[in-house]
């Protein structure tokens, strides 16, 4: 996943940031919960033991690390909050 052309996160995670900000971008919705983004087939987690808590914790600290203008909290038992501090405009460019 690309912003602004800088190189943010790959794979499984990136795909599960890219949901969330297209939903928050189609809805302004800003919740997320842990069983919603593993029944999401978009994001293609692996049957059995899909390691999401992993995967949301390296997504979580990779975004604090870089400062975007979103972030990943947990707001209670496997509920994720998307605070985002700026317009964003997601928008997909598969490439070849």
């Amino acid at each position: 996943m690309l912003i602004d052309g800088d190189y943010i996160i790959r794979g499984v995670a990136g795909r599960i940031l890219f949901a969330m900000l297209t939903e928050y971008q189609r809805s302004g919705r800003v919740r997320f919960s842990n069983r919603e983004l593993r029944l999401n087939r978009d994001i293609g987690l692996p049957a059995g033991n899909d390691n999401l808590d992993a995967r949301l914790v390296t997504l979580r600290r990779r975004l604090a690390e870089r400062g975007d203008p979103f972030q990943l909290q947990s707001v209670g038992r496997g509920q994720l909050e998307l605070i985002v501090t700026s317009a964003v405009h997601v928008e997909r460019n598969d490439l070849p």
